[in-house]
């Protein structure tokens, strides 16, 4: 899952049609291997959420007068996508949400709704999830929820909450850095994180129990067991990475598996720089309904490039793609949902020996 501020300039009201995207989400995974960011199987995976700035309470439906450009604040959009091979993430769910717009209850909930969705349509096609996601999506309420449902997850956490030992429920809360520093090294890892690179980091695990109280009463307490897994960087620089799971980690090699599956969640990194770079600073709108139409329309079009990449009957397509993109330089290791969409969009006229060549190919 992921989620992702954004704000919108709209010009007058003759070009509400158009709109532009905001950021987040979570994803649903298979069992076997995740999403978010790098593929290997089924996932799910998902982003801190951004907070979107303030907006003027009439940005949202009163237009600008004299047809001066105007900007609309404060929007979030949340994401759940199924994880594939390849790096690629397939957007499942979506929805938009703003504490500026009617009928929105609260981040959280719609959060939980989107997840929700993906999961459900998972389970109709016959794939157990395992849910990916950042800090914005480790909250405890959350957290002890999916463990209570049996939901298999890999959640960042923040290491100043309160854990409990697992084998006694009436002991006092520790800070979960705090207990984390009493567990004994168990091996190396090497956190992938992306962009930014590979860390070579320390392992250890802690299983504890985690509580949660919406009103503050005892008699409201909610509890789960989980696992943590902290890996800390050798550079002394960078801060830990700190893992909630439900996922058996008994042993080194499921500690290391257990960070390994939570760098599957920088495919959906890769999947919003792509649609990013389809245009969405090129549209100027306003409204809400248009912004979430063209929210729906990256996706529809992003997962249809998506599918494209791994049909079977479309494989002659994809190598007329890559040589196209070949004629012009451009192709990398790899055909990507971005170079895809490129070699569709190149105009016939201006590129016709290199489709000509594509066409023999």
């Amino acid at each position: 899952m992921r989620a992702a501020d954004g704000a919108h300039r709209a010009r007058p009201p003759v070009q509400d049609d158009q709109e532009r995207q905001g950021q987040e989400q979570e994803q649903g995974a298979g069992q076997g291997r995740a999403h978010d960011d790098d593929g290997g199987a089924p996932g799910s995976a998902a982003r801190p959420r951004s907070e979107g700035r303030p907006a003027p309470a009439d940005a949202a439906e009163t237009p600008p007068k004299g047809g001066a450009t105007a900007t609309t604040y404060g929007y979030v959009d949340i994401w759940a996508g199924l994880v594939l091979k390849g790096k690629q993430v397939l957007p499942l769910a979506r929805e938009l949400f703003s504490s500026r717009q009617p009928g929105c209850t609260s981040q959280n909930t719609v959060e939980e709704a989107v997840l929700a969705r993906a999961l459900a349509l998972l389970r109709r096609v016959g794939l157990a999830a395992i849910v990916l996601g950042d800090r914005g999506v480790g909250r405890k309420e959350l957290l002890i929820r999916l463990a209570n449902e049996d939901r298999s997850y890999v959640l960042r956490v923040d290491p100043d909450s309160t854990v409990y030992p697992a084998d006694r429920p009436d002991a006092d809360g520790l800070l979960l850095a705090d207990a984390l520093e009493q567990q004994p090294w168990r091996g190396e890892v090497e956190w992938d994180r992306g962009q930014q690179g590979r860390l070579r980091c320390r392992l250890r695990t802690l299983r504890a129990a985690i509580r949660f109280s919406r009103s503050g009463r005892k008699d409201d307490v909610q509890e789960a067991t989980v696992t943590f897994v902290e890996a800390v960087p050798l550079d002394g620089r960078t801060d830990p990475l700190v893992l909630a799971t439900t996922l058996p980690v008994e042993t080194l090699a499921e500690a290391r598996a257990i960070v390994r599956l939570y760098a599957q969640r920088w495919a959906i990194e890769t999947g919003f720089e792509t649609m990013h770079a389809w245009g969405q600073e090129r549209f100027m709108v306003r409204r809400w309904t248009a912004i979430d139409r063209l929210l729906w329309i990256l996706a529809v079009a992003y997962a249809l490039t998506v599918l494209a990449l791994s049909d079977p009957t479309l494989r002659r397509f994809r190598d007329q793609a890559t040589a196209l993109l070949k004629q012009l330089s451009v192709v990398g290791d790899r055909l990507t949902p971005g170079k895809l969409a490129e070699a569709i969009s190149l105009d016939y006229q201006q590129h016709q020996r290199a489709w000509i060549s594509a066409w023999l190919t």
